[in-house]
């Protein structure tokens, strides 16, 4: 069995297990900051959640069951999802919409997004 992250969204118990060993291993890590954040942090959650709503909007757009014309999603999202699919990288879709977010906003929907 694989265990490997927190018990909830509040736990400060932290699960993970070796893969290879198959050892189970917990530690206690504090959920909350005790220092105001940076300006440097500020900057960078507020970019991240800038890009998490860029993202947010498109699948909205062209996501599957989005659009009657395109039940399964949009061209553009097709294209997207395909290469996704072809990679190896990447383990999520959010994670690989991140990477294929430009600056101006838009997604790539090519499969050259590295």
């Amino acid at each position: 069995m694989h265990m490997t992250g927190r018990l909830d969204a509040r736990s400060e118990l932290v699960m993970c297990t070796n893969r290879r060993t198959g050892a189970v291993y917990t530690t206690r890590r504090k959920r909350t900051q005790t220092v105001e954040p940076t300006d440097k942090q500020r900057e960078a959650r507020q970019l991240f959640a800038d890009r998490i709503h860029s993202i947010k909007q498109w699948i909205r757009a062209n996501g599957p069951g989005r659009n009657p014309e395109h039940p399964q999603g949009t061209p553009a999202y097709l294209r997207l999802r395909n290469a996704f699919l072809e990679q190896t990288e990447i383990k999520s879709m959010m994670g690989y919409l991140f990477r294929s977010l430009q600056e101006d906003g838009t997604i790539l929907t090519s499969a050259a997004t590295s």
